[in-house]
């Protein structure tokens, strides 16, 4: 069991420093144990509590399943479009905003509120009731097929699922729905990765480098 060594407590809503910079270093979520015991500290301690980092604006932590659920069925008190809903560093998202107009790269349901979301979502929810996801069982297989076979090029040498596997599967699939032709592989590979790999770019230059990734990922999206 992993014990966290901090000794601080609090007396209102904010979390203590250590357990709040974990929250927000991606290593934590590499670590299983490490993570289990903060949101252990947190779900005993603090169950919903505010962490205030420097280079993030402060958010809160819901950490009961109770709260998660509470917060899920109430939009209009806990909206999803008024700001980013993964946690970037403020640098981050004020460089978002100054490109699209919004802290959203791109606008997708879980990012829309009210009648917008609802209207996106009569949109396609046809398309995953369960008789029109039948309609892609056999696809979907294929697609598992060829990612299967293409083990056979390590020649039963290692294999690391994260680099080789995960990527593409769950890739290929979105390209077969969506329409986009197998050729483009390599580069929705970058714009994923890019846009959604949790990378911050830091320097002037790698924002400028950033641009045409994230405008032609807006593209795609809403074509």
């Amino acid at each position: 069991m992993y014990i966290l060594d901090t000794t601080t407590t609090t007396s209102n809503f904010d979390l203590p420093n250590d357990i709040a910079k974990l929250l927000v270093d991606p290593k934590t979520y590499s670590n299983r144990e490490l993570l289990h015991a903060v949101y252990t500290w947190a779900r005993a301690t603090n169950p919903f509590g505010r962490a205030i980092i420097e280079g993030f604006d402060p958010f809160w932590v819901a950490t009961k399943h109770a709260d998660v659920s509470a917060i899920s069925r109430d939009s209009s008190l806990f909206r999803n479009g008024d700001y980013s809903v993964v946690c970037r560093s403020k640098a981050a998202i004020d460089y978002i905003i100054s490109v699209t107009g919004s802290p959203h790269i791109v606008k997708a349901l879980v990012q829309l509120d009210g009648d917008e979301h609802q209207k996106l979502r009569a949109l396609a929810q046809s398309w995953f009731m369960p008789d029109s996801l039948l309609k892609l069982d056999e696809r979907i297989r294929r697609l598992a097929r060829r990612c299967v076979d293409r083990l056979a090029q390590y020649e039963g040498g290692p294999i690391d699922f994260s680099r080789d596997i995960a990527p593409y599967y769950p890739l290929h699939v979105i390209m077969d729905i969506l329409g986009v032709p197998s050729q483009d592989e390599a580069k929705m590979l970058v714009l994923t990765q890019e846009l959604f790999g949790g990378k911050i770019q830091n320097s002037i230059e790698e924002r400028r480098r950033s641009l045409p990734i994230m405008r032609s990922w807006q593209k795609i999206c809403w074509q």
